[in-house]
């Protein structure tokens, strides 16, 4: 148990391996079951999910829910390694930057939150849309992010939190 809560999966799948066939109970099929690699299922929200990102290793999951919370998954253990709060209401997007550092997260508060992934805290709250907040990407470099709702695009410079351009607007929905 303490093995698979810290994440060493091999060495789990070891124990398993090693135990002698006429010693394999329930216990060891249901462990053998839980170690299966092929599919996880990830429970925690306790409102539907909206929105999912991978991190550029894979290691992590990024997923967001109808009531404000998101959530980040060790996608080998399939456990929940942090929750982040911030969100007054639903977050409809979620991206991680290419290097895996940061995440942003935008909804219907109208608001970006960038995460600093390691410390597991906001770093920045982005201020600026009319509307619900439905798609962000970074720019390779991790520089800029582009955050989308109903009728403009907004690209931010990350460093400065400020707007550098913004697309639409005028003529109604893009």
């Amino acid at each position: 148990d303490a093995k698979y809560k810290d994440g060493n999966i091999s060495r789990v799948r070891e124990l398993l391996d090693s135990c002698p066939t006429d010693l394999r109970g329930w216990e060891w099929n249901r462990l053998n079951h839980i170690m299966d690699q092929s599919s996880k299922t990830l429970l925690g929200h306790e409102r539907p999910i909206y929105s999912i990102a991978i991190s550029p290793d894979g290691k992590q999951v990024a997923s967001s829910d109808l009531s404000g919370t998101l959530k980040l998954w060790n996608l080998e253990t399939g456990v929940e390694s942090t929750t982040l709060r911030g969100h007054t209401d639903q977050i409809y997007a979620v991206a991680y930057s290419q290097d895996g550092k940061l995440l942003a997260s935008g909804g219907a508060d109208q608001t970006i939150r960038i995460w600093d992934i390691s410390k597991g805290r906001e770093m920045m709250d982005l201020r600026g849309h009319q509307s619900w907040v439905f798609s962000l990407a970074f720019s390779l470099d991790g520089k800029r992010l582009a955050s989308g709702c109903a009728d403009q695009i907004r690209i931010w410079d990350i460093s400065k939190g400020e707007v550098v351009m913004a697309l639409g607007g005028e003529e109604g929905e893009i």
